[in-house]
């Protein structure tokens, strides 16, 4: 005698694939007047497990956070401003984040996410002295060359070129 019956079998999923970025890494860029929440660059990772095992959470490395002038959306993944950037201070920043799964215990991957602020001509240039004096005999043939002065800008590209140009009375 015999009998038979279905026998039905559920493999419970188990925490063991970390979350994978989509890229090997992650580049963004935003100008240096940007308001406070302004979005720069959204990064993506992949975890192959099932249900909490396999949903993801993003977080900012405390090791490069960027000293706290970006923020990271811990569902979408958004890069976004904290507070208001300074080209003239950091150029570039270079964070690490992470994608976290919600398994237990948990697994990460990380990712380097590198932001360039990019120059808003926001500076002014500066002399090297408030006050320069310079000195030509009364007999200098026309043409002459009195001196030279110099100023900086500390923007860059065009932002930092100086223009000089000669204001103010003559006197004869």
């Amino acid at each position: 005698m015999s009998d038979t019956t279905d026998v039905e079998i559920t493999v419970s999923d188990v925490n063991d694939n970390a979350p994978e970025f989509r890229k090997p890494s992650y580049t963004g860029s935003v100008p240096e007047d940007a308001l406070v929440g302004t979005s720069v660059v959204q990064i993506s990772a992949l975890d192959a497990d099932m249900s909490l095992n396999g949903r993801i959470r993003y977080a900012l490395g405390t090791e490069n956070s960027g000293d706290g002038s970006f923020v990271v959306d811990p569902t979408s993944g958004i890069i976004r401003t904290a507070k208001i950037l300074d080209r003239e201070s950091v150029g570039v920043y270079d964070l690490i984040v992470y994608a976290i799964d919600r398994g237990s215990p948990s697994l990460s991957g990380s990712v380097e996410v590198k932001i360039r602020v990019d120059d808003v001509n926001d500076s002014p240039p500066v002399f090297d002295s408030d006050k320069i004096v310079m000195y030509i005999a009364e007999n200098s043939p026309v043409g002459s060359t009195v001196g030279e002065i110099h100023a900086r800008d500390p923007d860059e590209g065009m932002n930092a070129l100086v223009q000089y140009s000669i204001i103010g009375e003559s006197y004869y």
